[in-house]
């Protein structure tokens, strides 16, 4: 795997880099455990020590209150890196399949419709960038997986997997549930 591509499929989705620092940074939040030692075992093999650490957070909104245990990853990157990282071309061969893997774990989500006579399985990236889901979609056109994209009203896009045979496929490129 191209971890410098997975990296980058990670920022692109929900991780973040910070440029106006005079170090910059970069890092994740997620409620994964797995997903959070995947994206700091990658920042490692590519020389960066990423700061690993865990947190309880809580939301209180409209008189509801949600609870959760997060883990966040963050490393301090030289600005070549960075410039690197940031103009990666992710449609090349070697880079598609570790970008791929790395926006589908930080921006995918993954479900099963169950019915009494059947379920539904579909595999989606909701987001406000179209070009970014139109690349994403190509590289799913690469492998042989059959994708739609839709626009809401709102602009805001999603790009979906919905047939067992499709979704089976990513699976097997190594795309995993979060």
């Amino acid at each position: 795997m191209n971890d410098i591509a997975y990296v980058r499929g990670v920022l692109d989705g929900d991780g973040f880099v910070d440029m106006y620092h005079p170090n910059p940074r970069l890092g994740l939040e997620t409620i994964s455990k797995g997903f959070a030692e995947a994206f700091s075992g990658a920042l490692n093999k590519i020389g960066y020590i990423p700061r690993l650490s865990e947190r309880d957070r809580t939301r209180t909104s409209n008189g509801y209150t949600w609870s959760w245990h997060s883990y966040q990853i963050r490393a301090t990157c030289n600005n070549f890196f960075m410039e690197e990282l940031m103009n990666l071309n992710v449609l090349p061969e070697e880079n598609k399949l570790s970008y791929l893997i790395g926006f589908f774990q930080s921006e995918g989500c993954f479900r099963i419709h169950k019915y009494p006579k059947r379920e539904c399985w579909i595999w989606h990236i909701t987001n406000k960038d179209l070009t970014r889901l139109k690349i994403i979609q190509s590289i799913l056109n690469s492998f042989g997986i059959k994708s739609g994209l839709i626009t809401k009203k709102d602009g805001i896009s999603m790009l979906y997997v919905q047939r067992r045979i499709d979704i089976t496929k990513l699976l097997e490129l190594g795309v995993k549930k979060k």
